[in-house]
């Protein structure tokens, strides 16, 4: 009848359109990398755990997570030397941080030292900061003092 024939085109058409998409796909290989990272914390760093766990956590934020995801494709792109480098790379997931004591080998001294220069820079760039608003504050006082000397003073009358 002319429904077993509207089923039969039907399920042909359905076929047709199965083998048609088949030729479409092509094989991709998928390798899922996970990492896992640790952040030594010791009071050189004069930075506490909860902070550091803090930052961490905020690499949740959408923004933060993008650009995480930036740093990490552009760094395996300029590392690697095959000709279709980390083609697709993409960052997944980053959990949350989490606090925990383990037993590590001292830091080697010239690590150290280069901990305490971060450090020191910091402390130059708040410095660098209220020097700035300082500089500013006596720029306005001698702003203010001309205006007031060129204002205050009469002309005088010399024989």
């Amino acid at each position: 009848s002319s429904q077993d024939e509207g089923v039969s085109k039907l399920a042909s058409l359905m076929r047709r359109s199965s083998r048609d998409n088949d030729s479409s796909f092509h094989r991709v290989n998928f390798t899922r990398v996970k990492a896992s990272y640790e952040v030594r914390i010791f009071p050189e760093m004069r930075v506490a755990s909860k902070d550091v766990v803090q930052r961490v956590d905020h690499l949740q934020i959408f923004s933060r997570f993008a650009d995480l995801n930036h740093v990490l494709v552009r760094s395996l792109i300029h590392r690697s030397n095959n000709v279709r480098p980390a083609d697709g790379v993409m960052l997944d997931d980053v959990g949350y941080g989490r606090r925990e004591v383990l037993t590590r080998t001292p830091l080697a001294a010239a690590e150290l030292t280069d901990c305490m220069e971060e450090g020191f820079l910091q402390d130059a760039r708040e410095v660098h900061q209220y020097v700035i608003a300082l500089c500013c504050i006596v720029v306005l006082f001698i702003t203010c003092a001309g205006s007031a000397i060129f204002s205050l003073k009469q002309p005088s009358i010399v024989p």
